[in-house]
């Protein structure tokens, strides 16, 4: 089944990045302003309009993790629609000026940023007539190939700056290229806007062995919150219980379930159905899964039987997010086998904590003995409540525990999370303004801004 990307909307970029409703406020008013425009003067490609939060503000948007500390002056060379100069500027980095040629795109430029309050420099000149001085970030959008792009950039260049260009497949032919005149220290990232990149989808087991700690409710609404950013995301659900598929409005899955896809009887193309979410595909399970562990336990290679069936498989995807068993069983292993990470949910009482550490063992002996690439990703707090003494002392104990390792992002109690599986719903769809949708989103663009840094 082809996973075809969805065009990413405002609710999404705010997702993906986490900006305020001030901030997303002014950036919707560039993005109407600049469709009006378009209508006038080429700004952009048209063909890319449809995608417009994607292929243009999460494009620039994403440099902003790059951007070094204590930045007081960015040069955007070539800036045409703002892009990434402006939307940077939008996002709080001071001391941006814009370098553009075209009389009509400064106009725009000009009024851009006068309906969205932001203070930039406009400079309406050929880059290589711009009055020269070190800047501490240079950056450019589609301007030139590196080779020609560095002369014209150099009169902004010193030793300390850095220089952030955005390039697509012709990135190594042109670095290729302009060593051979420059010396300079390069760090490649992939696009987070065109992710694929060649990269393998993130494979993440989402586990505890004890019940009712809101591990399904995080896997279906993580899921739901990557792919309302425009992510394109695949749930496996691996629980006999089929609470992840029933939770996305699967009623049934008919023959074609997790089941088939470890016996080897299917293969994830045929598999996976679509979900009411766009951009998010299920492999829906079955009770049948809860003689698996007898079927498989005299299986060659009964550990790895998931990892064959999907690695190098999911290309497809952006995400990958498995629904375990609440137990410690061949299932689980099985996820822990063919993940990359680990996701754990924990709720905020004494007895969750308890099991914790049976858990972290078990990744530690998977991670020696099965699968070296396993890391922990994080520990998410579920159920929380600030009334409760007991929760503040979890969450204290958790934290001072697992440094670094927990997320900011806790998951408050809340009856519409409760209320949204019955409906067949996420809870992003079910009420996408209670406070546990707001915090599912909220976790969602930690966990992504965490990969960017990690």
């Amino acid at each position: 089944m082809s996973a075809e990307r969805p065009p990413l909307d405002p609710e999404g970029f705010a997702a993906l990045t986490g900006v305020s409703r001030e901030t997303m406020a002014r950036l919707e008013a560039y993005a109407a302003l600049l469709l009006d425009w378009s209508s006038r003067i080429n700004l952009v490609g048209r063909s890319t309009l449809p995608d417009l939060w994607r292929r243009h503000f999460f494009d620039s948007a994403q440099l902003l993790p790059l951007i070094p500390a204590g930045t007081y002056c960015l040069v955007d060379l070539g800036s045409g629609a703002g892009f990434p100069g402006l939307v940077l500027a939008i996002l709080g980095v001071s001391g941006v000026e814009l370098i553009e040629a075209d009389r009509r795109k400064a106009s725009f430029l000009r009024e851009a940023a006068r309906i969205t309050g932001t203070d930039v420099v406009l400079r309406v000149c050929r880059i290589e007539s711009a009055a020269p001085f070190a800047a501490d970030v240079v950056t450019a959008r589609g301007c030139a190939p590196l080779d020609r792009l560095l002369p014209l950039a150099e009169r902004f260049i010193s030793a300390q700056t850095t220089c952030l260009f955005l390039k697509g497949e012709q990135a190594e032919q042109e670095l290729t290229a302009a060593v051979k005149d420059w010396t300079m220290t390069v760090s490649r990232h992939p696009s987070r806007s065109e992710p694929r990149g060649g990269r393998q989808a993130r494979i993440v087991a989402v586990a505890n062995q004890k019940g009712g700690v809101g591990k399904t409710t995080t896997a279906v609404n993580l899921a739901t919150a990557f792919a309302a950013g425009g992510r394109r995301v695949l749930v496996i659900d691996l629980d006999p219980q089929a609470n992840a598929t029933t939770g996305l409005g699967i009623a049934d899955g008919g023959d074609s379930t997790s089941y088939e896809l470890l016996l080897g009887d299917a293969a994830i193309e045929a598999v996976a159905v679509a979900s009411a979410v766009p951009g998010l595909s299920v492999v829906p399970a079955t009770p049948d899964l809860a003689g698996a562990e007898i079927e498989l336990g005299t299986r060659p290679r009964r550990e790895f039987l998931l990892a064959d069936a999907i690695r190098r498989r999911v290309g497809a995807y952006d995400d990958v997010l498995i629904d375990c068993p609440p137990s410690l069983n061949l299932l689980t292993i099985n996820a822990l086998v063919a993940a990359d990470r680990v996701l754990v949910p924990l709720q905020c009482e004494f007895y969750a904590l308890a099991g914790l550490a049976q858990l972290i063992d078990t990744i530690e002996r998977v991670q020696q003995m099965l699968n070296p690439r396993l890391e922990l990703q994080g520990v998410v707090l579920t159920m929380y409540d600030r009334r409760n003494n007991l929760c503040e002392q979890v969450a204290g104990d958790v934290r001072r525990h697992f440094a670094g390792k927990v997320y900011d992002t806790v998951i408050p109690r809340n009856v519409r999370i409760s209320e949204a599986p019955s409906h067949g719903l996420p809870v992003l769809v079910y009420d996408r303004r209670c406070p546990g949708a707001q915090a599912y989103v909220k976790l969602a663009a930690e966990m992504l801004r965490r990969a960017e840094v990690a």
